[in-house]
């Protein structure tokens, strides 16, 4: 198994190889932390979670702007065409 790793900030960040959720209250954390302790028979459940920088730029570009800010209409007709 790989290293976790939790970070704290504006709420917790969990890490493990490149993949990271952000961004978690106490409760969703710990939820987390459970489901990558998992035996192997349930590794299923735990790529729903984790993702890497660019799945969570494609699913979150809200938190990713570039330094040229958009407003919220722009980025939800980005979305949706995209």
């Amino acid at each position: 198994m790989e290293s976790i790793m939790i970070e704290f900030g504006d709420g917790f960040t969990v890490r493990q190889g490149d993949k990271y959720e952000d961004n978690l209250c106490w409760d969703e954390m710990m939820g987390l932390l459970t489901t990558l302790t998992l035996p192997d028979d349930f590794k299923h459940y735990r790529q729903c979670w984790m993702k890497t920088e660019e799945q969570h730029r494609k699913t979150e570009p809200w938190k990713y702007r570039d330094k040229e800010e958009k407003t919220k209409e722009t980025l939800l007709i980005e979305m949706k065409q995209g």
